[in-house]
C-alpha cells in the first residue's frame, strides 16, 4: 500500500519520440497491489497427459499496480513499457500491468481440441481486468477476458505445445476508486470430452495477516464459556482467541487458534514426496509396495498379524487389510501441515501425520533439551553417538528428520533401535526457509493431582515453575527450550476442540463430544513436549482414545513435529481447506 493518496484520471501513454505516462496527482485515495505467478499446476485431459504452465513475463513490474485506461493504444504502450524500464513499467517506474505466458502441453499420442477460459477475481478489487495478447509484446484486441472464453476450438497437436499470453491490469474509471487487496486468475482449458486442466496466477499474501483478518472480519462471533473462562468464538471460520490461558481480561487478546472438527487450517510449506510411496512406508521395511496385492502377499509370506501391524504402525492401522488398502502417494504430492494458530505474530504449524513411532528418550529422563526425539528432529546433532541395546557405540537420532537423512532411531525399551529413513518425509530445503526459532515453556504437570485440568489450566501449568524435584538421575530440568522443531503442548490439544460441544477436562477428552470435534485428535498415541512433574521418566501425550495422558519416555509413540514459521511467510494460493491448502511461496 502506498501512503501517498493518488488517483489516475483519464491518463494515457503518449507517443512523442519516447513513451511517456503522465500521472494526475489528486486528493482521492487509491490502493495498489502486486501480481505474481503462483507456479505450475498440471492435470489430465481426454485420457492423455495435458500439462499447463503459467509464467510471469513482466519481470520488471514488481510494484503495486496503478489503474490503466483500457483503450487499445494505451494497452499496447503499456505492454512495451517506457524505454529500458521493461514491459508494464511507466516513465515514473510505476507498475501498470502484468503479462503472463500460458503454455499448454499435450504429452499424449493424439491431437486434442480445446477451449480456454480465464476467471479473474479480486478481493475488494472489482476493477481488475485482463486482455488476450497476440504475443508477449503485442495486443490488438482490448476485449475483456476477465470471465469468459479467450481460446475457442484450438487444436493442440500430440507431443506439442501452444503458447498464449494475457495482460492483467486495473481498469481506470476516470474517478476516485478504492480497488484494494488481491486478485486471483484461473486459466482453464477444457477438451471436447469435458476434461479440464487449470493454471493459476495470483498475488502472494501474508498468511499471518490473512488469518488475523479472517478472524477479525468474522461477524458471527459468539461468547463461549469453558471452566468459567469466556472466549470469543468466530464460529463460521473456527477461529478463537485463547486469552493467554484466561489470564487476560480482554476477550479479544491472546493467541489466535483454530478449533473444531475440520477447520480450514491446511498448509503446504514445501515438503513433497520425492518418489512414489505407500502412505506409512516408514512403518515397515516391506513398504512401499507396487499395489495392494503385493502388500498382502508380503504380509502372508512374513506371517504378519493384525497385532504386529498395530505395533509397526503405532495404531495407525488396526488390521493387515487396512494397511494394505492404502493408496500409493505419487511423487511430488505435498506433505501437508496444519496451522495451530498465530502466536506472537508468527505461525505455529504441526505435521498432519506422524513421522513414525519413536522413543521420547531411552535414558528415561524427561528433559527435552537432551532427549532423543529433540536430537532426531533438530539440526546440530549429525554426529550424535549413543548406545544400542548391547551397549555398543552407534550413531543414532542424529538430526535425521531435519537433514532428510536415513540411519538409526531409538524405538521402544532397552535402547532398541530401528532403521529409519526420512529421505522422502524429512524437512525439505524449501520448508526450512520459513522456519524460525521457537521458544517452548516446559513447566511440569503432575499426573496425580493435575491431570483433571482444563485447557486454560494446562496453559498456565506449562508456563509454571514446577518440575520434578531432586530426580535420581541428577539432571536438572529446564523451564524452557529454544530451537527449530518441537512437539505440541497439552494445551494446544485442549484448545483445538470445540468448547460448544466439549466441556470436559483434557484427561476426559475420550468422549465423542470432545475428540471428534478436536482437529488434533488421531487414532494413535503421540507425544507432547510437556514433562510430568511427579515422575522423572514420564511425559504427557495424546492417547489413542483422545485423552491427554502421561507415559514412560523410553517407549515408542507417534511423533508429529511442530514448527514456528516466519511472520513474513507468504502464501501464493489456497483457502486453507484440505483440497485447497494454503501454499507458501518464497
Amino acid at each position: 500500500m502506498d501512503n501517498n493518496p493518488k488517483m489516475k484520471k483519464s491518463t494515457k501513454y503518449l507517443l512523442i519520440g519516447t513513451l511517456v505516462l503522465f500521472l494526475s496527482v489528486l486528493g482521492a485515495s487509491i490502493a495498489y497491489y502486486l501480481a505474481r505467478v503462483s507456479g505450475n499446476l498440471s492435470g489430465r485431459a481426454a485420457g492423455t497427459e495435458l500439462a499447463i504452465q503459467v509464467t510471469k513475463l513482466s519481470s520488471n513490474a514488481t510494484g503495486d499496480l496503478i489503474p490503466l485506461d483500457n483503450d487499445l493504444e494505451t494497452l499496447q504502450l503499456a505492454a512495451a513499457g517506457y524505454q529500458d524500464k521493461g514491459a508494464c513499467v511507466d516513465i515514473n517506474g510505476y507498475s501498470v500491468c502484468q503479462i503472463y505466458k500460458i503454455t499448454v502441453t499435450n504429452n499424449g499420442s493424439i491431437d486434442l481440441k480445446m477451449n480456454g477460459t480465464v476467471t479473474l477475481s479480486g478481493q475488494n478489487t472489482l476493477n481488475i481486468d485482463c486482455a488476450k495478447m497476440d504475443d508477449e509484446s503485442t495486443i490488438t484486441n482490448n476485449n475483456s477476458c476477465k470471465s469468459g472464453m479467450f481460446v475457442s476450438g484450438d487444436t493442440l497437436a500430440a507431443n506439442n505445445h501452444n503458447d498464449y499470453y494475457v495482460m492483467v491490469y486495473i481498469n481506470n474509471l476516470d474517478e476516485p476508486q478504492t480497488d484494494s487487496g488481491e486478485f486471483t486468475g484461473v486459466v482453464t482449458f477444457t477438451t471436447e470430452d469435458g476434461r479440464k486442466v487449470k493454471g493459476r496466477f495470483t498475488k502472494p499474501f501474508n498468511l499471518v495477516e490473512r488469518i488475523t483478518k479472517i478472524y477479525n472480519d468474522d461477524t458471527n462471533k459468539s461468547e463461549v464459556e469453558n471452566n468459567s473462562i469466556k472466549y470469543n468464538y468466530a464460529t463460521t471460520t473456527k477461529l478463537m482467541k485463547d486469552r493467554l490461558g484466561g489470564t487476560s481480561g480482554d476477550k479479544e487478546s491472546g493467541n489466535i487458534r483454530y478449533f473444531g472438527a475440520e477447520p480450514n487450517n491446511w498448509v503446504d510449506i514445501g515438503d513433497k514426496t520425492e518418489v512414489a510411496e505407500e502412505r506409512g512406508n516408514w512403518l515397515s521395511a516391506g513398504a512401499p509396495f507396487a499395489d495392494e496385492t503385493a502388500c498382502n502377499n508380503w504380509a502372508t509370506s512374513e506371517n504378519i498379524t493384525n497385532e504386529q501391524i498395530q505395533q509397526m504402525t503405532n495404531n495407525n492401522y488396526t488390521t493387515v487389510s487396512d494397511f494394505c488398502s492404502v493408496s500409493t502417494v505419487p511423487a511430488g504430492t505435498p506433505i501437508l501441515w496444519r496451522i495451530i494458530g498465530v502466536f506472537d505474530g508468527k505461525l505455529r504449524v504441526v505435521r498432519d501425520e506422524s513421522i513414525g513411532g519413536y522413543s521420547w528418550d531411552t535414558s528415561r529422563i524427561n528433559e527435552w533439551s537432551q532427549s532423543d526425539i529433540m536430537k532426531l528432529l533438530n539440526p546440530g546433532y549429525d554426529d550424535n553417538l549413543d548406545k544400542d541395546e548391547e551397549d555398543n557405540d552407534i550413531t543414532v537420532n542424529n538430526s535425521l528428520y531435519w537433514n532428510s537423512g536415513s540411519g538409526n532411531c531409538y524405538t521402544d525399551v532397552n535402547n532398541n533401535t530401528v532403521a529409519c529413513d526420512f529421505t522422502n518425509t524429512g524437512l525439505s530445503d524449501e520448508a526450512k526457509e520459513y522456519v524460525v526459532d521457537q521458544t517452548v515453556n516446559l513447566g511440569g504437570i503432575n499426573w496425580g493431582t493435575e491431570r483433571e485440568s482444563y485447557s486454560n489450566q494446562y496453559y498456565n501449568l506449562e508456563r509454571g515453575s514446577t518440575v520434578i524435584q531432586n530426580p535420581s538421575d541428577g539432571i536438572a530440568r529446564t523451564l524452557s527450550w529454544t530451537g527449530k522443531v518441537g512437539l505440541i503442548s497439552p494445551s494446544d490439544y485442549g484448545y483445538a476442540t470445540d468448547f460448544t460441544k466439549c466441556t470436559n477436562t483434557l484427561y476426559n477428552y475420550n468422549s465423542n463430544e470432545c475428540k471428534t470435534n478436536d482437529w488434533l485428535f488421531s487414532n494413535y498415541w503421540y507425544w507432547t513436549m510437556s514433562p510430568d512433574s511427579s515422575c522423572a521418566h514420564c511425559v504427557w501425550n495424546v492417547d489413542s482414545d483422545g485423552r491427554v495422558n502421561y507415559y514412560h519416555v523410553h517407549y515408542n509413540r507417534g511423533v508429529r513435529p511442530v514448527l514456528t514459521l516466519s511472520s513474513g511467510a507468504l502464501a501464493e494460493t489456497g483457502t486453507g481447506s484440505k483440497s485447497d491448502p494454503y501454499v507458501l511461496t518464497s
